[in-house]
């Protein structure tokens, strides 16, 4: 299988985005982009005609301003629904850094809740952009006419088109989500306030105020990873912003998240990245020069 990379295919590599166009018109109902990976994230809105989708083994038609989000390591490929019609949708990309750090400009919980949503349900990949919505990435779109390097302003322009489909799928997310407790639902909203950062699994028992075992239960099943997993992921993700946006140092990092070891964190964050926090910094630091 074929895994596109984004450092090759992108159009704006140094930059980690990209933005096309694809249209095409066939006699046959084969697949007209072959099954596919990815090492980047990737949105697509539907302009033009319909589409099967092939997302994961799963099949999912696709019509006018239907959206769906790829993410790094999922598997999807094109087929058409109707012979010879015309089938158009715009893609646009970003790579994994560039979507977190998009995420994080809505809140410090979007990713991780569009992250475990997905695992928890693949159904949730696929949502409608909004007419207004659409009329505005398009006006942005159009802005974009050439793919010249180290252009400013065409990368603002994708950034701000792609804000645009991370909030309305985070929306999506959170408007399909009717049958989380009521319970849960709020201490996610608590447990991801920026004031909670250093919050520790006792204290999401404690304000759950139900068992661990049955708190862990109703998170692997809403939210896609028992307490302390999700707690984990969520400090190495604001490690991450604190590593690249400033100088502090680890203790202080630490002592921010609410780790009290530093062994303990640069384990936990080599687990999570294959870096040190050290050589994160650094090799972060690099691309941005």
């Amino acid at each position: 299988m074929v895994i596109i990379d984004y450092k090759e295919d992108f159009a704006y590599p140094d930059d980690g985005l990209d933005i096309h166009w694809y249209r095409r018109k066939s006699e046959s109902n084969a697949y007209y982009i072959t099954p596919h990976g990815h090492n980047h994230y990737e949105f697509f809105v539907i302009t033009k005609g319909s589409i099967l989708q092939i997302l994961n083994s799963n099949s999912i038609e696709l019509h006018l301003l239907d959206s769906q989000l790829i993410r790094p390591g999922d598997v999807h490929g094109f087929k058409l629904i109707n012979k010879n019609e015309e089938v158009e949708h715009l893609n646009i990309g970003a790579n994994e850094e560039v979507f977190i750090s998009l995420c994080d400009t809505l809140g410090e919980e979007v990713f991780n809740t569009i992250q475990y949503s997905i695992e928890n349900n693949q159904n949730l990949s696929t949502f409608f952009l909004e007419k207004e919505e659409f009329e505005y990435v398009n006006k942005l779109a159009k802005g974009i006419q050439n793919k010249a390097a180290n252009n400013s302003r065409q990368i603002n322009l994708i950034k701000a088109i792609l804000i645009v489909f991370i909030n309305s799928f985070y929306n999506h997310i959170i408007n399909l989500d009717n049958q989380m407790p009521l319970w849960l639902r709020d201490l996610f909203i608590e447990i991801n306030k920026p004031s909670n950062i250093a919050i520790s699994s006792k204290d999401v028992y404690r304000i759950a105020n139900y068992s661990s075992t049955m708190t862990n239960t109703y998170f692997k099943k809403y939210i896609g990873a028992t307490v302390n997993k999700y707690l984990q992921s969520r400090k190495i993700d604001y490690a991450k912003n604190v590593l690249k946006t400033t100088n502090y140092s680890i203790s202080e990092i630490c002592e921010t998240i609410g780790i009290k070891s530093t062994s303990y964190f640069n384990h936990m964050f080599v687990s999570a990245t294959g870096l040190t926090p050290l050589k994160y910094r650094k090799l972060k630091n690099k691309q941005f020069l």
